[in-house]
């Protein structure tokens, strides 16, 4: 009795700790938040530029180009680009590999955040793991593949507005060296640039009165190249084959200026000079006039922070217009390439519209479909199964509306029947919205409602669940989905890993789960229904018949929300004193506190952007969990 007693003990406190039984957590109406995907294509591009190089790279390169979600769709549609380079140490695939880029585009696409646009990342490592995007008869001339090769390659193969207003120019650290360097060369074929990081804006300041007079004059005594180099000494070898190629030079095949003993080299100086972009300034600085739109990020403990910080100063001291951002982080691009993006979608031409609507869900007969849209043209209204291709808004349209750019358009639903629907824009041109806008026309927007007849179920007994509208009910494992980290549409309830069992249900019908081989004391039920509005989780908890003491259990440990932006809140059932560790994803500990009681905020606002790892760590337990910080 004592044991029975214990277990029910445990059974109130859990529910009405974590809100559950026979409650039920309600979320309001929310339509399903769908990430599109685009595609990625590696294309191999030859470059006579770079045939015959003294390093023996070869002169067909790589070149990742990204195509947004619906490219395929679409054939009147023509993009903005991106060209992006990379820095030392990195190549093509970099982006996507060390930051993600490909979930920051599909995002920030899908969330209309950014306009469609095609992203491209040209490889630009060589031997040296650097080229510096510099002609060079020793090296190759990589700044023509870039300007040259590349964009004759990407944009006669893909739909691109072959115009300087929609191409974009950016780099990081070397890469936006070379970005810098080619924006001033060669202005009238791009229209906006962003740099991160740049990692030399200033030859003295770096080379004669920086770091790199020690490791340059390391690098001269350097008798054989070998790939086990330093890194600051395979930087100096590919400044040098760049900027003064020799090919009696060896092993770098490039001059130094300075010798082994530290001897200034005048004359190899100012070789170096002319690739130095404060004296590259002096002749071109109204290239820099052309572009429509320039902006710089450095981050607060980037070595490169004087570097970038000179630049900027040149620029307001002779008039041009531009952006600088200094972020809380290192040399590091990850934590501002949705910046970089949104800049550049601010600031491209594009001719592809967007759309966007006030609401989800609308009321048959009753309700009025607000929408915005940026550019003149029509939308169009298609029932959802009718899919995206570009005939099929033609063909299963049933409903044609005229919509004003930057205004509300407004529609009357009235003919529309019950049922989900598609809205495209299209503008003069044919342009079709890569993104459509989903709503539903509802008998009624109130949420469905779940009943479970008893939440607690002997096992080998069954479930009764009822919803008050036909839909779906489905069986869900509760690890890992409780108060704080809640499904909450209908696509994510279906694809959990969690999912158990689905049932169909009628309006006030009852439907049942079978107990039989469930291995776990607790489950989560949901429900939505036919236009995908979701009621839950109830929670049910599963009896064994023979009711045995429940002696250590783990701790339940819920982190939420994750993402998280501002802050992030740690929710335990550990009556003792525990430790809360955050570190991250290299294992560079960040927090550590000691804290007692059930709930504990976290202020997340000086953390960088990025993926960390948090443990809660109590005398008798330990568990990590992954959080990321948006």
């Amino acid at each position: 009795m004592k044991k029975l007693v214990m277990y029910y003990i445990f059974c109130m406190f859990y529910s009405f700790f974590f809100n559950i039984g026979y409650s039920q957590q309600v979320e309001g109406l929310q339509q399903e938040s769908t990430i599109f995907l685009g595609t990625t294509v590696i294309e191999q591009v030859y470059s006579p530029g770079l045939e015959g190089n003294l390093l023996g790279d070869p002169a067909t390169q790589p070149v990742k180009v990204y195509l947004p979600p619906g490219y395929n769709d679409y054939p009147n549609n023509r993009y903005p680009v991106i060209y992006l380079l990379h820095g030392h140490a990195m190549n093509y695939n970099s982006f996507y590999s060390w930051n993600g880029i490909l979930d920051i585009l599909n995002e920030l696409i899908s969330n209309r955040t950014i306009a469609p646009v095609i992203f491209v990342t040209p490889n630009g490592t060589n031997k040296y793991t650097g080229s510096m995007y510099t002609n060079s008869y020793a090296s190759g001339n990589w700044e023509d593949f870039i300007v040259r090769d590349v964009i004759q390659y990407v944009e006669n193969k893909y739909r691109i507005l072959d115009q300087a207003p929609s191409r974009g120019l950016g780099g990081f650290s070397s890469g936006g060296y070379g970005a810098l360097k080619i924006a001033m060369k060669h202005p009238y074929i791009y229209g906006s640039m962003c740099t991160i990081g740049i990692s030399i804006t200033s030859f003295k300041e770096k080379f004669l009165d920086g770091p790199g007079k020690e490791s340059m004059i390391e690098a001269v005594k350097i008798d054989k190249w070998d790939s086990g180099l330093s890194q600051k000494i395979k930087n100096r070898f590919s400044n040098a084959v760049a900027f003064a190629p020799d090919s009696t030079a060896k092993p770098a095949l490039g001059r130094f200026p300075f010798t082994a003993e530290g001897v200034f080299v005048d004359s190899t100086w100012q070789e170096w000079l002319m690739h130095d972009p404060f004296t590259m300034f002096q002749t071109q600085k109204d290239s820099l006039l052309k572009l429509y739109a320039i902006q710089m990020y450095v981050g607060s403990n980037d070595f490169t922070q004087p570097q970038n910080e000179l630049f900027h100063q040149v620029l307001l001291d002779h008039g041009i217009e531009h952006g600088c951002e200094i972020y809380q982080g290192d040399h590091n691009a990850g934590p501002v390439l949705d910046d970089l993006l949104i800049f550049f979608s601010e600031n491209l031409v594009g001719v592809v519209p967007s759309v966007r609507l006030l609401s989800d869900y609308y009321l048959e007969n009753t309700d009025i479909l607000v929408s915005e849209t940026d550019m003149d043209g029509k939308l169009y209204i298609v029932p959802f199964s009718a899919g995206n291709a570009a005939d099929s808004i033609y063909k299963y349209q049933v409903a044609i509306t005229d919509a004003s750019a930057n205004e509300e358009n407004e529609f009357q639903l009235s003919e529309i029947e019950v049922g989900r629907y598609r809205v495209f824009a299209v503008n003069s041109d044919s342009a079709i919205s890569n993104i459509s806008e989903e709503f539903y026309v509802v008998p009624d927007k109130s949420l469905p409602l779940l009943s479970l007849d008893m939440d607690t179920v002997n096992l080998g007994d069954s479930m009764r669940v009822t919803s008050s509208r036909d839909g779906t009910i489905c069986l869900l494992s509760s690890t890992g989905r409780w108060v704080g980290d809640t499904l909450h549409t209908a696509s994510q309830i279906m694809n959990s890993s969690k999912i158990v069992e689905s049932a169909d249900a009628l309006a006030g019908s009852e439907v049942s789960f079978s107990t039989d081989g469930l291995t776990k004391t607790e489950y989560w039920i949901y429900g939505f229904d036919q236009y995908g509005i979701v009621a839950g989780p109830i929670s049910v908890h599963i009896q064994p018949v023979s009711t045995i003491e429940i002696v250590g259990n783990p701790p339940k440990i819920a982190v939420f929300p994750n993402p998280a932006k501002e802050s992030v809140t740690v929710q335990t059932t550990i009556s003792t004193v525990y430790d809360i560790v955050i570190t991250s994803i290299n294992g560079q500990l960040i927090y550590q506190e000691g804290v007692e009681g059930t709930i504990h905020q976290i202020d997340l606002s000086p953390f960088q952007k990025g993926v960390y790892f948090i443990t809660i760590r109590s005398k008798d337990y330990v568990t990590t969990k992954k959080i990321i910080k948006m």
